[in-house]
């Protein structure tokens, strides 16, 4: 981690990471008489880049080369026994020459899972390594060529006790620990630990014998920042479900939900309801629409998806109360960078945030095409803040021939985050590989960025060429 952290940071990532090990080790002893599956290897990259606004700067500064080496260990291991897995990926970046900002780059993605007692006790654990935005709302970098002091590397683990058993032919009974871990390498980022406890009792879904199904779930979770006295939520609800026929089922609940934290409003906690209905035409399309109601307002919802031969549509909005690192773990991911664009500042404030996301992706013999936008809504409990972000993203791919591909993107960001303080950022850009041998690939790309800020310091217009020549070992 920086230099920067904040104090506390090693404590959770230490805690976490020794759950983790734990995890992983009784993982091993379940697996060592399963299937392996293992791959390692390195890849340089040596790059040249010229940029005509290196610095962001209003003035538009000068043109300047840049030489960059970047040097990638990696690997992946897969291991699947009778009642154990494991799936490990991670890699290692170490870049350095001109403009470079963080010689280390660490990315890792660990999942385990175990079953400890046969039919009854199981643990799943998680880790997770990789380059985060601090500030959405503020100038974003994605290759590490200028410090703009607004990255983060995000070390977040988690692991996952829990037991389950029938009682008697009704339903099943599952009580589960979960505890989350998140540090962060620069101190501009909060850190967190989350305790979380839940009993549910569901009845058989989908049951032959009736259409009825109905359930009881009680939570609890407490989240600590450092610096601060933590925050808890609770909350117990009744479930009713019931399905008319294969296509069509209906889901509702009703609760009481004591929460703790910091806010401006007199109240955080009360009853809370939620109607839905779902419909399933056929094993590619499913639509959820419903309705409820919370302490803070009304909570509607929309999942929808659908997956052809070729294409995937994705829709999806909500209304919920959460916190930046809660919703680390789901966030979109840059397909080329690995970061990760939260949609709040990671520190710890405590926020109701409505979000729509849609996305639509078409896959071809030759040609992928990707479109995407995302909406949040942040209103803050404890300040009078309010908050939106939205980001519309188009990603082109075609395979020109066997040994060479094209790429094209077009991104917008608006950032508004009050009366004087909001941006609008467009980014362009083409590419093209070409594959020089089994190992060896040669990329030749150019950007264009311009952010329009309302503060005029802040707005530049930058173009961009590279050309890197790769090779994996």
């Amino acid at each position: 981690m920086g230099d920067d952290a904040k104090p506390g940071s090693f404590s959770v990532f230490g805690r976490a990471a020794s759950a983790f090990i734990v995890t992983g080790l009784s993982c091993v002893f379940s697996v060592q008489a399963a299937e392996w599956d293992s791959s390692k290897g390195v890849s340089v990259t040596l790059q040249e880049i010229y940029s005509d606004n290196p610095d962001h700067t209003s003035a538009g500064g000068g043109g300047q080369f840049f030489t960059q080496l970047r040097v990638t260990p990696n690997i992946a291991l897969k291991g699947e026994g009778a009642r154990a897995s494991i799936d490990l990926t991670g890699s290692l970046a170490y870049l350095a020459g001109d403009g470079s900002t963080r010689s280390w780059n660490p990315r890792l993605s660990a999942n385990g899972k175990a079953e400890l007692l046969q039919d009854h006790v199981f643990i799943d654990a998680s880790a997770t390594i990789r380059e985060s935005v601090i500030d959405p709302f503020g100038d974003i970098t994605l290759d590490g060529l200028r410090d703009t002091g607004n990255t983060t590397i995000v070390y977040q683990y988690s692991f996952s006790p829990y037991f389950k058993t029938r009682v008697s032919d009704i339903g099943t009974l599952l009580a589960r620990y979960n505890f989350t871990g998140t540090s962060h390498s620069e101190g501009g980022a909060s850190g967190s630990t989350d305790n979380s406890f839940s009993i549910n009792f569901d009845t058989d879904v989908g049951s032959s014998s009736s259409r009825f199904t109905w359930g009881i779930s009680n939570d609890y979770r407490k989240s600590e920042y450092e610096g601060t006295d933590g925050r808890d939520y609770i909350s117990t609800d009744l479930n009713l479900g019931y399905r008319f026929n294969r296509r069509w089922r209906t889901n509702a609940s009703l609760g009481r939900e004591w929460n703790d934290y910091p806010s401006n409003d007199s109240t955080i906690g009360g009853f809370r309801w939620t109607l839905n209905t779902t419909w399933t035409p056929n094993p590619r399309t499913s639509l959820r629409i419903g309705y409820g109601g919370r302490y803070f307002g009304s909570t509607p919802t929309l999942d929808l998806s659908y997956k052809s031969r070729r294409s995937t549509i994705r829709v999806d909005y909500s209304r919920i109360v959460t916190d930046a690192n809660s919703e680390l773990a789901s966030l979109e991911v840059d397909p080329i960078t690995g970061q990760v664009f939260p949609v709040a500042v990671l520190n710890n404030d405590v926020f109701i945030d409505e979000r729509v996301t849609a996305s639509y992706s078409l896959q071809g013999k030759r040609t992928n095409v990707t479109l995407s936008g995302t909406h949040s809504k942040q209103d803050y409990e404890n300040t009078s803040q309010e908050s939106e972000l939205t980001r519309l993203g188009l990603n082109l791919s075609r395979s020109l021939s066997g040994r060479v591909s094209a790429n094209a993107g077009l991104s917008w960001d608006q950032q508004d985050r009050a009366a004087n303080d909001g941006a609008e950022t467009w980014r362009a850009s083409l590419g093209m590989s070409v594959k020089l041998g089994q190992r060896t690939s040669l990329n030749l790309n150019y950007t264009y960025n311009q952010r329009d800020d309302d503060q005029p310091s802040e707005s530049y217009e930058e173009n961009r060429a590279s050309l890197a020549l790769s090779f994996s070992f």
